[in-house]
């Protein structure tokens, strides 16, 4: 079962701003949630970090959070924010096996 979220803020720049998004999706108790983003008009870089890492969380608890109507600069954060992890990882060395 799929629950959307509607976000209401216009601005969203706060590290806990994300850990009520995630409160909210974990009182659904379901294995999916939509976060409807389209009255959302700014991010900054701190807070698509912390949704991205968010949505890794639960992707890892078996819940799958599906991002929707991302305007347009808010979509340009969480791409440029995406980018920066994947370069970090990549320069990161490989772990080691024991």
């Amino acid at each position: 079962m799929n629950n959307k979220i509607t976000i209401e803020k216009k601005t969203l720049i706060l590290r806990s701003e994300v850990a009520e998004i995630r409160a909210d999706i974990k009182n659904t108790r379901s294995n999916e949630a939509s976060l409807d983003f389209s009255s959302v008009e700014f991010i900054n870089a701190s807070f698509a970090d912390e949704l991205l890492n968010m949505v890794s969380s639960l992707s890892g608890e078996g819940i799958t959070v599906k991002l929707l109507n991302l305007q347009g600069s808010v979509r340009k954060m969480i791409s440029a924010i995406k980018k920066r992890k994947l370069n970090l990882e990549r320069q990161l060395p490989a772990k080691e096996v024991d």
